[in-house]
Protein backbone atom coordinates (compact mmCIF):
# COMPACT_ATOMS: atom_id res chain seq x y z
CA UNK A 1 0.00 0.00 0.00
CA UNK A 2 1.45 3.56 -0.75
CA UNK A 3 -0.35 7.01 0.36
CA UNK A 4 0.59 10.24 -0.86
CA UNK A 5 -0.66 13.86 -1.15
CA UNK A 6 -0.45 16.14 -3.57
CA UNK A 7 -0.66 19.80 -2.36
CA UNK A 8 -3.01 21.30 -4.90
CA UNK A 9 -6.69 21.69 -5.19
CA UNK A 10 -8.37 18.79 -7.13
CA UNK A 11 -8.79 19.23 -10.89
CA UNK A 12 -11.26 17.29 -12.81
CA UNK A 13 -10.48 15.78 -16.23
CA UNK A 14 -13.36 15.80 -18.88
CA UNK A 15 -14.23 17.99 -21.60
CA UNK A 16 -11.86 18.28 -24.51
CA UNK A 17 -11.64 21.70 -26.95
CA UNK A 18 -11.07 21.08 -30.62
CA UNK A 19 -7.66 22.62 -32.40
CA UNK A 20 -6.31 23.50 -35.66
CA UNK A 21 -2.69 23.72 -36.20
CA UNK A 22 -1.41 25.50 -39.52
CA UNK A 23 -1.13 22.39 -41.82
CA UNK A 24 -5.10 22.08 -41.10
CA UNK A 25 -5.08 18.96 -39.17
CA UNK A 26 -6.70 19.03 -36.07
CA UNK A 27 -6.43 17.68 -32.35
CA UNK A 28 -8.11 17.69 -29.18
CA UNK A 29 -6.86 19.35 -26.17
CA UNK A 30 -8.17 19.60 -22.10
CA UNK A 31 -10.60 22.41 -21.83
CA UNK A 32 -9.25 22.86 -18.35
CA UNK A 33 -5.63 25.03 -17.81
CA UNK A 34 -5.58 23.70 -14.54
CA UNK A 35 -5.91 19.79 -15.45
CA UNK A 36 -2.01 19.28 -16.80
CA UNK A 37 -1.06 20.67 -14.33
CA UNK A 38 -2.64 18.63 -11.35
CA UNK A 39 -2.02 15.78 -13.08
CA UNK A 40 1.60 16.38 -13.23
CA UNK A 41 1.97 17.26 -9.00
CA UNK A 42 0.18 13.31 -8.53
CA UNK A 43 2.54 11.76 -10.63
CA UNK A 44 5.71 13.80 -9.06
CA UNK A 45 3.79 13.13 -5.80
CA UNK A 46 3.93 9.45 -6.80
CA UNK A 47 7.42 9.11 -7.84
CA UNK A 48 8.30 11.00 -4.31
CA UNK A 49 6.84 8.52 -2.63
CA UNK A 50 8.44 5.73 -4.23
CA UNK A 51 5.43 4.12 -5.33
CA UNK A 52 5.60 0.70 -6.49
CA UNK A 53 5.25 -0.20 -10.19
CA UNK A 54 2.11 -2.97 -9.28
CA UNK A 55 1.65 -5.92 -11.62
CA UNK A 56 -2.07 -7.34 -10.17
CA UNK A 57 -5.27 -5.66 -9.77
CA UNK A 58 -5.10 -2.51 -8.05
CA UNK A 59 -7.59 -0.69 -5.79
CA UNK A 60 -7.51 3.29 -5.71
CA UNK A 61 -8.87 5.79 -2.68
CA UNK A 62 -8.71 9.70 -3.32
CA UNK A 63 -9.61 12.21 -0.64
CA UNK A 64 -9.95 15.71 -2.15
CA UNK A 65 -9.97 18.11 0.84
CA UNK A 66 -10.99 21.90 0.26
CA UNK A 67 -10.33 24.57 2.34
CA UNK A 68 -13.30 26.31 3.31
CA UNK A 69 -14.02 29.63 2.13
CA UNK A 70 -14.45 33.11 4.35
CA UNK A 71 -17.91 33.45 3.26
CA UNK A 72 -18.94 30.11 5.51
CA UNK A 73 -17.58 32.15 9.20
CA UNK A 74 -19.49 34.37 10.85
CA UNK A 75 -18.43 37.95 11.09
CA UNK A 76 -16.38 37.30 14.18
CA UNK A 77 -14.45 34.11 12.73
CA UNK A 78 -15.47 32.08 15.43
CA UNK A 79 -18.22 29.38 13.77
CA UNK A 80 -19.57 28.34 10.70
CA UNK A 81 -22.68 30.49 9.19
CA UNK A 82 -26.23 28.22 9.68
CA UNK A 83 -26.07 28.38 6.04
CA UNK A 84 -22.49 26.99 5.26
CA UNK A 85 -23.00 23.37 3.66
CA UNK A 86 -21.70 20.69 5.09
CA UNK A 87 -20.01 19.17 1.76
CA UNK A 88 -18.45 20.87 -0.85
CA UNK A 89 -19.85 20.50 -4.69
CA UNK A 90 -16.72 21.48 -6.35
CA UNK A 91 -15.83 18.98 -9.26
CA UNK A 92 -17.32 16.21 -10.95
CA UNK A 93 -15.85 13.07 -8.43
CA UNK A 94 -15.85 10.70 -11.75
CA UNK A 95 -13.97 13.51 -13.59
CA UNK A 96 -11.14 13.90 -10.45
CA UNK A 97 -11.04 10.34 -10.57
CA UNK A 98 -10.11 10.16 -14.03
CA UNK A 99 -7.39 12.67 -13.62
CA UNK A 100 -5.98 11.03 -10.68
CA UNK A 101 -6.18 7.83 -12.46
CA UNK A 102 -4.59 9.02 -16.24
CA UNK A 103 -2.00 10.17 -14.04
CA UNK A 104 -0.73 7.02 -12.54
CA UNK A 105 0.25 4.67 -15.56
CA UNK A 106 3.90 3.65 -15.58
CA UNK A 107 4.25 5.21 -12.12
CA UNK A 108 1.96 2.85 -9.70
CA UNK A 109 1.04 0.62 -12.38
CA UNK A 110 1.55 -0.20 -16.22
CA UNK A 111 -1.93 0.41 -17.54
CA UNK A 112 -5.26 1.68 -16.11
CA UNK A 113 -7.04 -1.87 -16.84
CA UNK A 114 -5.09 -2.57 -13.76
CA UNK A 115 -7.89 -0.53 -11.83
CA UNK A 116 -10.54 -2.94 -10.43
CA UNK A 117 -12.18 -0.33 -8.10
CA UNK A 118 -11.83 3.24 -7.04
CA UNK A 119 -13.32 5.63 -4.32
CA UNK A 120 -13.55 9.35 -4.22
CA UNK A 121 -14.57 11.74 -1.37
CA UNK A 122 -14.91 15.57 -1.27
CA UNK A 123 -14.49 17.07 2.20
CA UNK A 124 -13.64 20.63 3.61
CA UNK A 125 -10.53 20.39 5.55
CA UNK A 126 -7.67 23.06 6.77
CA UNK A 127 -5.81 23.26 3.56
CA UNK A 128 -6.26 22.37 -0.37
CA UNK A 129 -5.08 19.10 -1.08
CA UNK A 130 -5.61 15.24 -2.63
CA UNK A 131 -4.51 11.68 -0.81
CA UNK A 132 -4.58 9.07 -2.84
CA UNK A 133 -3.82 5.68 -1.31
CA UNK A 134 -2.98 2.87 -3.98
CA UNK A 135 -3.63 -1.09 -2.95
CA UNK A 136 -3.16 -3.90 -4.34
CA UNK A 137 -6.06 -6.01 -4.77
CA UNK A 138 -5.40 -9.41 -2.75
CA UNK A 139 -5.38 -12.45 -4.46
CA UNK A 140 -8.67 -13.86 -2.84
CA UNK A 141 -10.87 -10.95 -4.17
CA UNK A 142 -11.60 -9.74 -0.56
CA UNK A 143 -11.36 -5.55 -1.22
CA UNK A 144 -10.68 -3.52 1.54
CA UNK A 145 -9.74 0.13 1.19
CA UNK A 146 -7.76 1.42 4.28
Amino acid sequence: MTTFTVNKPARTKGSKTRGVRNDGTTFMRESGKYTKPFMRAVRAAAIAARCPLLEGDVLISVVCEYRRPKSHYRANGFGLLASAPVRPWKGDSDKIARSVLDSLPGVCYANDKQVRAHAVACAYGFEDRVIVEVVPCPASGAWKFG
